[in-house]
C-alpha cells in the first residue's frame, strides 16, 4: 500500500512539473505575417499594425502570450506554417480559383 502511495505521489509531482514546463514553453507564439492592408501591415516606423494585429494583441493579453512576428510573402508564410516554423498566420487570403 505504501508503495502505491509513493508511486501516485511521484506521478503527481511529475505531472505538475511537466505541465509547468509545457505552459512556459507555449507562451511565445510566432506569427507569420504578410502585407494585407488593412488587416495586417507594417507602418513607416516598422511596427506591425492592422485589424488582425489588434485582435491578436487582445488574445495574447488574455492568454499571457508573447507574440513574435515573422514577415514574409503569403507563400512563405503558408510553407512555414506547414513545416511548423510558425504557430499561426496573421490573416488568411481567400482566392478565387
Amino acid at each position: 500500500m505504501e508503495m502505491r502511495i509513493r508511486f501516485f505521489f511521484l506521478l503527481f509531482i511529475f505531472c505538475v512539473f511537466s505541465a509547468t514546463a509545457a505552459s512556459a514553453a507555449d507562451q511565445r507564439i510566432i506569427v507569420g505575417i504578410h502585407e494585407n492592408t488593412p488587416l495586417i501591415f507594417t507602418d513607416s516606423d516598422s511596427q506591425v499594425k492592422g485589424i488582425a494585429v489588434d485582435l491578436l494583441i487582445h488574445i495574447a493579453r488574455k492568454e499571457s502570450w508573447e507574440i513574435q512576428y515573422l514577415p514574409g510573402s503569403y507563400a512563405q508564410c503558408t510553407q512555414r506554417l506547414e513545416t511548423g516554423a510558425i504557430d499561426l498566420l496573421g490573416c488568411l487570403i481567400f482566392r478565387y480559383p
